[in-house]
C-alpha cells in the first residue's frame, strides 16, 4: 500500500500541494441540533408570552399573545424537556457504562443548575409582586428524580 491509500503525508518534494492529502481532523464528538435548539427557542418564547403579556384586552377579549400561546408554549416547554432529557442521555442509542453514569451526574448537575435559576426567579416575582408562577424548580425535582435512573446500570 502507499502513503495516499493510508491517508499520510509523505515528504516527497516531488508532489504538489494539491496532491498532498489534507491532515486529518478530528471531529466534534457532540453537535448541536439545530431543529432541536430552534424548537427550544419557540418553546422559551411560548413561556415568556404566557406569562409576561396581559390574558385580556381591557374590553375582555383574550389578547392575540394569550391566543396563540395559552396552552401550546407551556407544552412545548415540557416537550422540549424531555427531549433534552432523552438526547442528554444518549438519544436513540443510550449510553452504557461509565459514560451512563457520567450522563446520570450530568443530569443531576443541570437539575441543581436549573432548580437554582427557577428559585432565583421565584424568589425575584415574588419579592417584585409580579405574581409570575415559576416551574423550573419543578422541572429541577423532575430531572433530579431521573438522575439516579440514568446512572444505575439497570435503570428504573
Amino acid at each position: 500500500m502507499n502513503d495516499r491509500q493510508h491517508g499520510t503525508a509523505t515528504s516527497d518534494p516531488a508532489k504538489t500541494e494539491a496532491e498532498r492529502p489534507l491532515p486529518q481532523v478530528a471531529a466534534s464528538t457532540k453537535s448541536r441540533i439545530v431543529a432541536v435548539d430552534a424548537a427550544r427557542g419557540v418553546a422559551l418564547l411560548g413561556m415568556f408570552v404566557v406569562h409576561v403579556f396581559p390574558v385580556f384586552n381591557r374590553d375582555g377579549t383574550p389578547t392575540v399573545a394569550w391566543t396563540l400561546a395559552a396552552g401550546r408554549g407551556p407544552a412545548a416547554f415540557a416537550l422540549m424537556a424531555g427531549i433534552s432529557l432523552a438526547l442528554v442521555t444518549g438519544g436513540w442509542r443510550p449510553v452504557h457504562g461509565r459514560a451512563r453514569t457520567a450522563a446520570g451526574a450530568g443530569l443531576a448537575v443541570r437539575a441543581l443548575v436549573i432548580g437554582f435559576i427557577g428559585l432565583a426567579l421565584g424568589h425575584v416575582t415574588t419579592a417584585t409582586g409580579l405574581g409570575v408562577d415559576v416551574i423550573l424548580p419543578y422541572y429541577a425535582l423532575i430531572f433530579l428524580l431521573a438522575s439516579p435512573c440514568w446512572a444505575s446500570r439497570h435503570g428504573c
